[in-house]
């Protein structure tokens, strides 16, 4: 028994001693070492060499080092039984130091962070510090009670956002000069206690840099801030002023930590839309203001607000579903078109009330699917606007305008109705592929007076005229078709980008001149083919009538006094006309056969754009001919006739005559 306990005694005396050697001195430091090295890596996630570990009953020093030189030391007093240190710790990341890991950060030096750490590892521990993290002037106090944080005071002054960024090896994308003060009390789970504020100035965007890391276009900006949070428990009330040029902000709430739920009321004013055109790559101009509230949890939150925009009684209802937004609701009522188009820096083309609700299921363009019913009421053309921008001079013309949509798969179906005094257009089917951006429609066209048209034709007209076709656009080009029953006859046209095919049936030349309101000169149906380009502004028009008549006029009337001959009578199998278009200058060649008569012209001119005309007609009456020249106002041309020729073969029949009888 006695040899028992004294080989325990000696057993356990024997494990002290190893036990003594491998902790206390600097041989069995020096073998452990690399197990010490690992598990404070994996405790701060880094990637350190440990130099130098020295341990001893009651003193602690720690060195680890990296490639580059950068350093953490600890090293002071240290109870091992006691469980009491009283160590100084420093932190030294060198500037060449481009990639130091910390706590899954990677970081860029230099700074430093250093401190002490006194008390109990079982009570209360102090730990205090200060560092330049940044090129900053940050102090901290932290308290530790019982292993877990008692209370946390941290002070940061004169810290660089750009500087910040720079260290964190983010896009230095801001500059900003940041103040802030935090105070935790208490750290359990759901019952956070504290407050901070945190102070932003001077702050600048690097607009290259967004660019080039971001590839987003931002004009310059330049803003400050101020937040702050107030922990009490499970409930955090938190505070944001943001003001920079292009305007102020603020949002105002509280967060639940038990629930995740955030409850916040928000407010939005830009003061100049011109400035986020980069962003939007829209033109916009003048203010905008909106606000609202926020409620929900990250899983499910609703955003609800209202605007003034174009002076309307706006109001919307968004939800966010994990982060991504589920539906949008927007309602739009009594907004005036012209600050609508003021807003979007055009042309105030009309005044009018617009009213529209938007419904979608999100803002995917490529998956997209809702409902859109605009409706514009009390619309009125500004005339003044048309006649500056087309010189056009456009009466009073008032309008009403429908556009129901349905959206599925990105596909918006849209039934589109607008009638105004002048004309009306329906399409019953319009369908518009949002990611192709290809459009394709049918409409019908309705012009019940066609007079009112004079502003655009500069032409008095009289009748009606109805007109019905597709519409197809995409990003190779427009198409568009069209088809009327009209003068007579029918006619039919295609549109392909700039180029302009029309074809004209069966239509009647006294149904034409009487809806152009020119004078009746001839009676005859046949078709017309035209090719125009409306770019150049150049075409070529053919027209072939048959079976026609000349009707009686002035030129009629001088012919039959003079050639003793109605040309009225005359039945004119073919007519035939060929024109060269120039900008509403025409120059046409004509040729009508009947029994007895040839007549011919070449290079009439016709000029559209001062209604005038110069031409000349060979009128050939079975073998003599008289020659007829128009010039002057096309609706009432100035008109000679030359006989000589028809003077002279008369003269010389005569003669003959004569001559026989005399030889005789």
């Amino acid at each position: 028994m006695k040899k028992l306990i004294i080989g325990i005694v000696v057993f356990v005396a024997v494990i002290f001693l190893l036990a003594y050697g491998v902790l206390f001195t600097q041989p069995g430091n020096n073998l452990v070492r690399p197990t010490v090295e690992a598990k404070i890596n994996s405790a701060l996630k880094t990637k350190m060499t440990l130099e130098q570990f020295t341990l001893r009953p009651s003193y602690l020093f720690i060195k680890l080092k990296t490639p580059m030189g950068s350093s953490f030391v600890v090293g002071g007093k240290f109870g091992l039984f006691s469980k009491k240190i009283d160590v100084k710790y420093d932190l030294s990341v060198v500037g060449r130091e481009n990639k130091f890991k910390l706590k899954g950060f990677e970081l860029k030096g230099p700074f430093y962070v250093k401190g002490t750490a006194k008390g109990s590892m079982e009570g209360l521990l102090n730990i205090d510090g200060k560092s330049n993290f940044a090129s900053s002037n940050i102090s901290y106090a932290i308290r530790v009670k019982n292993k877990k944080p008692a209370f946390v005071s941290i002070n940061i002054g004169s810290l660089k956002l750009k500087t910040l960024l720079g260290v964190l090896n983010k896009p230095t994308f801001a500059d900003a000069l940041i103040k802030a003060n935090i105070k935790l009390t208490s750290f359990e789970e759901n019952a956070l206690k504290g407050k901070g504020d945190v102070y932003i100035t001077n702050g600048t965007i690097d607009r290259k840099v967004m660019k080039k890391s971001f590839n987003i276009n931002l004009p310059k900006t330049e803003f400050s801030a101020k937040a702050s949070l107030i922990l009490n428990g499970s409930l955090t009330n938190f505070g944001l002023d943001f003001d920079s040029n292009l305007g102020k902000s603020f949002i105002k709430g509280s967060y639940t930590q038990k629930t995740n739920a955030v409850k916040a009321k928000y407010d939005v004013n830009l003061s100049n839309l011109a400035l986020l055109k980069p962003v939007t790559n829209l033109e916009l101009r003048g203010s905008f203001s909106t606000n609202g509230t926020i409620n929900g949890t990250k899983s499910l939150m609703y955003i609800k607000g209202h605007s003034s925009v174009a002076d309307s009684n706006t109001t919307y209802a968004v939800t966010i579903k994990n982060s991504k937004i589920n539906s949008i609701n927007l309602l739009i009522k009594n907004a005036k078109l012209n600050k609508l188009l003021a807003l979007l820096n055009k042309p105030i083309y009309a005044y009018g009330v617009v009213n529209a609700q938007i419904k979608t299921d999100g803002i995917n363009p490529k998956n997209l699917n809702g409902t859109i019913n605009t409706n514009i009421s009390k619309g009125v053309v500004n005339s003044s606007i048309v006649k500056k921008l087309f010189n056009l001079n456009m009466p009073k013309t008032t309008f009403t305008a429908n556009v129901s949509s349905n959206i599925k798969n990105s596909v918006a179906i849209s039934k589109i109705t607008i009638n105004s005094s002048a004309a009306a257009l329906n399409t019953k089917k319009t369908a518009f592929n949002i990611p192709l951006f290809k459009l394709s429609s049918d409409y019908t066209l309705t012009i019940p007076d066609l007079n009112k048209l004079y502003f655009a034709t500069n032409r008095h007209m009289r009748g009606s005229a109805k007109l019905t076709g597709s519409i197809d656009y995409s990003k190779k080009g427009l198409t568009a078709t069209g088809f009327s029953k009209m003068l007579g006859g029918s006619i039919n046209f295609r549109l392909a980008n700039n180029n302009l095919a029309a074809a004209a049936k069966g239509i009647s030349v006294v149904k034409a001149t009487d809806m152009m309101m020119y004078n009746r000169i001839f009676d005859s149906k046949g078709s017309v083919n035209l090719n125009y380009n409306l770019l150049t502004k150049k075409g070529v028009l053919k027209a072939l009538f048959v079976n026609g008549h000349i009707l009686p006029n002035r030129v009629t009337f001088l012919l039959h006094n003079m050639a003793r001959f109605d040309i009225t009578r005359e039945i004119y199998k073919t007519t035939k006309i060929y024109s060269r278009i120039d900008n509403k200058k025409i120059f046409s060649d004509l040729d009508m056969i009947s029994r007895l008569t040839h007549i011919t012209s070449k290079n009439a001119f016709i000029d559209l754009n001062r209604d005038l005309i110069d031409a000349k007609i060979r009128v050939a009456i079975k073998k003599s001919a008289v020659y007829v020249k128009l010039k002057g106002n096309l609706s009432h041309p100035r008109i000679k006739i030359d006989f000589k020729s028809l003077i002279k073969h008369k003269a010389e029949k005569k003669l003959k005559n004569l001559l026989k009888s005399f030889i005789k």
